[in-house]
């Protein structure tokens, strides 16, 4: 515990000496905490940087999402959000937002 104070979270050793052990739990605790957010957004540019050259180099019908590729153990089944649009919904879409651009700027 001491190491990791001194070394992680940059306590001087009189300040470690003059903490509470719950204090410092709880501060290694936020650090290990940051550390894992700090983990998982990595992961997910790495994630999402592979997808892409991935999909940059095969023909469309074999192209994967991101979570299909590589799903992370933090990521539950419910956790990842259906993002995939139909042909018909993308199609009108386009056409509602060519519509509104038509009318606002002629």
């Amino acid at each position: 515990m001491r190491c990791f104070a001194l070394g992680c979270l940059n306590y001087t050793p009189v300040r470690f000496g003059h903490s509470r052990i719950g204090d410092i739990l709880d501060a290694m605790t936020g650090f290990i905490d940051a550390e894992n957010d700090r983990i998982k957004a990595l992961a997910s540019i790495v994630r999402t940087a592979t997808t892409k050259l991935w999909n940059t180099q095969i023909i469309e019908s074999d192209r994967l999402t991101e979570i299909k590729l590589w799903r992370f153990p933090w990521e539950k089944q419910e956790d990842v959000p259906n993002n995939e649009a139909n042909k018909e919904e993308l199609k009108r879409d386009a056409d509602a937002q060519a519509e509104y651009l038509l009318k606002y700027f002629p």
